[in-house]
């Protein structure tokens, strides 16, 4: 995918140049009288704001259909995500839960209550599948759903403490996170404890909360731990801290993990902003490629006619009643009499004429007509008069326009 940097500033920039040549088109005009040279360089300005609100439109549009795009592709790729987690995983969790309820029926004692927690393990797990899946494969369910109930820190910290490990929990609660961020911070707290567990079970952990403003910082702190463990199985390959990385990383936050003062410290900071609701086409059919220059284009029709029509309706205003047939000027010559002349004349003069021309000659009277050219409707010819007789005629067309 191409992409393009948009300068915010675009627009003040091109509107500060277009402003400057205006300024200069004004002053020019004032000092010369060249009118028509003024009307053709005014076009052109008007013509360089348009395309230059035209291009900073399309940039905008590109830049946001490309987000929408490549955010609609990741959440199809969650959703597929999601499906093969809850095929592949959650039947062997089931399958777990059942084998240890049937280990806790037949056993008694000791064996039993380790069987009963095992189970109960595993159906917790399950169910934190499930909401996972759920917040995985659709951001409009994540911004709206209540927080799991099985993304409870203090619990994590309460198991932790069962299975042998000393471990403190201070700061602010959880409880009010948003759901998305409470998942992950439960997954930060859980991967810490892991770590702890299996590296270092003899020292002691802390687990810190901390809400400040718009972001929580979640920090787990635990004696040196060895290659930083993966959150799975032993002897994995050291992908649970990159996978948590990309999962803090998912939703705007940012994640460190590492050794400090001699301890292990697994932190991320997380934002408590609403997260983005999901792009259209974001099921499993791919959505729409971006077309930048059609929605431009479909953006600029509207002011394209209402600019047609303008102009369509300014040229009608400026030839109505002004309009002098090329013939009929062809008739009209010097030293005729301007009471013959008359009837062939508009009732109207011409409204757009030139400032720069043949100098009026001196007792006469010059009145302007159109031929009707497109789109101002400029004067074309002029017939000068004394009040008894034609003095003299001025086809405007052959004239310099500056």
């Amino acid at each position: 995918m191409m992409s393009m940097r948009v300068r915010d500033g675009f627009l003040p920039w091109a509107a500060a140049v277009l402003a400057a040549a205006e300024l200069a088109l004004l002053g020019g005009w004032l000092a010369t009288g060249a009118a028509v040279l003024a009307l053709l360089v005014q076009t052109l300005l008007v013509a360089g704001a348009v395309l230059a609100v035209v291009w900073d439109r399309y940039l905008r549009i590109r830049r946001r259909q490309w987000a929408e795009y490549a955010r609609s592709e990741r959440m199809r790729e969650r959703a597929r995500l999601a499906e093969d987690l809850h095929d592949l995983i959650g039947h062997e969790l089931s399958l777990l839960a059942i084998r240890a309820g049937a280990v806790q029926v037949h056993s008694s004692g000791a064996e039993a209550e380790e069987a009963a927690a095992l189970r109960a393990d595993a159906q917790r797990a399950v169910l934190q599948l499930r909401q996972t899946v759920v917040l995985l494969g659709d951001d409009r369910t994540a911004a709206s759903a209540s927080p799991p109930a099985a993304a409870d820190i203090p619990a994590l910290v309460a198991r932790a403490r069962g299975a042998g490990l000393e471990v403190e929990l201070h700061g602010d609660s959880d409880a009010g996170l948003p759901a998305p961020v409470r998942l992950t911070a439960h997954r930060v707290v859980q991967e810490g404890l892991t770590n702890a567990l299996r590296h270092a079970p003899q020292t002691r952990a802390e687990v810190r909360i901390r809400v400040r403003g718009d972001r929580a910082e979640i920090a787990v702190s635990a004696g040196a731990g060895g290659d930083g463990g993966d959150g799975g199985a032993p002897g994995g390959g050291g992908t649970g801290l990159a996978g948590l990385r990309r999962r803090v990383e998912a939703i705007g936050g940012a994640f460190e993990a590492g050794d400090r003062d001699g301890r292990h410290l697994v932190r991320a900071e997380l934002p408590l902003g609403e997260p983005a609701t999901a792009a259209p086409g974001a099921g499993d059919e791919p959505g729409p490629r971006p077309r930048p220059l059609a929605a431009t284009l479909r953006w600029a029709l509207l002011p394209t006619l209402v600019m047609a029509v303008l102009t369509a309706g300014f040229h009608l205003w400026a030839t109505h009643g002004s309009t002098l047939e090329t013939a009929d000027f062809q008739r009209i010559s010097p030293g005729q009499p301007y009471d013959r002349v008359r009837p062939l004349l508009p009732a109207r003069e011409a409204p757009m004429r030139f400032a720069v021309g043949v100098p009026e000659p001196p007792g006469a009277r010059c009145v302007h007509f159109t031929d009707g050219n497109f789109p101002l409707g400029l004067a074309s010819f002029r017939i000068c008069h004394d009040g008894a007789s034609v003095v003299e005629i001025t086809d405007l067309r052959r004239v310099p326009l500056w």
